[in-house]
């Protein structure tokens, strides 16, 4: 290898930023270095087109320093240099670091970035969130390079789906993909249990959990698997592409989670969120609660009426954000 090489790198086992750093990779043709097994094997069976290695997390810094000269990443630099270790203190400017977004949110969460050099972001929305900061760091424009990846590879990815989500009944099929215990009450895992059981046996439930709040609750999520798994209610693990997930399911159900923003390069497909109506993603669908699941299906049948207004208004800000 040449010093001139770029890379993308995920430490530990940081399975929420593999969606964001391998459609990356792959699309630079640039290799993604992983330093956790699973996240290696998930990487080589669901990206097409990835160069994905496994490197020892003692090894990586020497890794970085011999063969790159730029990296990818979607942590904070603070973070990356923790890792870099004694190579960052002996060759401190040798890198160019480059951070990636690893989602779209309206949270005001962008301090984090302050020592950053180089920052890319998804469009209008997100630049203009940057420069309220008045951040030193140069920025540059992605857009939606996620969707794009998905379109590249779509009859890999409805064959990969097709085959693993088999056993789903025809019918509705719903996504449920709350954020995790962030700090701001978007959701909480204590509710689940209570939520689980008012879901209508009419629909295929598809629940992805955040892997903040899998790392957090294993027992309890297996004891919620063995309570609710059954024919129609599933718990999706081990599958980190959302766009392909977006694209078979026929709704969503969330909060604020940066896959809302996802799911609106799919205007006609409906959105409900199970928080106040407090953020610009709110007023893309339809507000509910707990008990409004056991009246669900009316307000389904409410949402496969035309609405033009709605994906229009969805569709600009779309291409607010990634664009």
């Amino acid at each position: 290898m040449t010093k001139n090489h770029s890379v993308g790198v995920i430490f530990e086992d940081d399975f929420h930023y593999l969606d964001h750093l391998a459609p990356l990779c792959s699309l630079l043709e640039i290799p993604l270095l992983v330093t956790d097994c699973d996240l290696y094997e998930l990487g080589k069976k669901l990206y097409p087109n990835l160069h994905i290695s496994f490197v020892s997390l003692s090894d990586v810094g020497e890794i970085l320093t011999k063969n790159f000269q730029k990296i990818y990443y979607c942590f904070t630099s603070d973070f990356l240099d923790q890792y870099l270790g004694i190579y960052q203190l002996y060759t401190p400017n040798s890198w160019e670091k480059i951070w990636c977004p690893h989602g779209y949110s309206e949270k005001d969460n962008y301090d984090g970035f302050a020592k950053e050099k180089k920052v890319l972001f998804y469009g209008k929305e997100m630049q203009t969130r940057l420069k309220e900061k008045n951040f030193s760091f140069s920025s540059h424009f992605l857009g939606n390079y996620r969707a794009y990846y998905f379109c590249k590879h779509i009859n890999f990815y409805r064959n990969l789906l097709q085959d693993r989500l088999s056993f789903l009944e025809k019918k509705p099929t719903i996504l449920y993909a709350p954020t995790w215990e962030d700090g701001e009450n978007s959701f909480s895992f204590a509710k689940l249990n209570s939520l689980l059981e008012k879901l209508p046996f009419s629909f295929n439930w598809i629940i992805k959990l955040h892997p903040n709040t899998i790392k957090s609750n294993l027992i309890e999520i297996e004891q919620l698997k063995g309570k609710y798994e059954k024919n129609t209610i599933h718990f999706l693990e081990d599958f980190t592409p959302v766009y392909p997930l977006l694209d078979r399911v026929d709704g969503l159900m969330g909060d604020s989670s940066s896959i809302c923003y996802d799911m609106l390069f799919f205007p006609q497909k409906p959105l409900f969120f199970f928080t106040e109506n407090r953020l610009q993603i709110h007023k893309m669908g339809t507000k509910i609660t707990e008990e409004d699941l056991q009246s669900f299906a009316i307000l389904w049948e409410k949402c496969q009426i035309p609405n033009k207004h709605l994906e229009e208004s969805k569709k600009d800000y779309y291409f607010s954000i990634f664009s």
